[in-house]
């Protein structure tokens, strides 16, 4: 009699710690802030009319898009190896009207799920793929053309801008970038400079690499599809 309620006890106590560790959509959405973003060189209606598409291609169901507030709601359910994720979008406005930041919060359905999908990352990247880009007509000043960048690449960018001659900078369409100029460790080239910015951003990327802007000229186009240099 007493192993039955031991018994018993633990499986109430296993059922509290899994309801406590469970989460909704309304918890993704309160993620505000605490997830990755990314900078896109378009205005929002064109992420508002790409993201539905974007979200179910890459395997979630979009459950609500809230263009007055600024977020979508997706989620996966119940699968054979998952407790499912709950995902919050956040669309907003960029330095200017024709850049927008996107920021994705993941929160497994079950937090003790290990084998939870981070939906941050893929969402962010099937956009980078998707979204139209007019980069390649961009002045190398407008920091919001760059594509891919979140705040901190943006910011990286900006400082770029500051640096010398003989200067360039690579991105990868995961966000990764690297940022390089004729300082005295490096030879006074813009080869060199090129080199060593391609090298800083694959030092982090998943993805493949190229150059966006040497000294004073935008290179990058769309057509080149992130890999070109490799």
């Amino acid at each position: 009699m007493k192993a039955s309620r031991s018994v018993v006890a633990c499986l109430l106590l296993i059922i509290c710690a899994a309801m406590a560790g469970c989460t909704t959509l309304a918890d993704a959405k309160l993620g505000r802030g605490t997830g990755q973003s990314r900078i896109y060189p378009v205005g929002q209606d064109v992420v508002w009319k790409y993201l539905p598409g974007i979200v179910q291609g890459v395997g979630l169901d979009y459950v609500d898009g809230n263009r007055l507030e600024g977020y979508a709601l997706a989620q996966r359910g119940l699968g054979l190896f998952t407790y499912g994720e709950n995902v919050a979008i956040f669309v907003d406005p960029g330095a200017d009207l024709s850049s927008t930041r996107v920021e994705v919060v993941s929160k497994r359905s079950l937090a003790t799920n290990i084998t939870a999908t981070n939906w941050e990352a893929i969402v962010l990247d099937a956009l980078s793929r998707a979204l139209p880009d007019h980069s390649s007509q961009a002045s190398i000043d407008l920091g919001s053309a760059v594509p891919y960048l979140d705040d901190h690449g943006q910011d990286g960018y900006r400082r770029w801008l500051t640096y010398g001659e003989h200067r360039a900078f690579a991105i990868s369409a995961d966000g990764s970038w690297g940022a390089s100029s004729d300082k005295p460790d490096l030879e006074g080239s813009a080869n060199a400079a090129s080199e060593r910015a391609l090298y800083l951003c694959r030092s982090t990327a998943k993805e493949a690499c190229d150059l966006y802007a040497i000294d004073h000229q935008v290179i990058w186009q769309r057509h080149n599809d992130i890999g070109t240099s490799e």
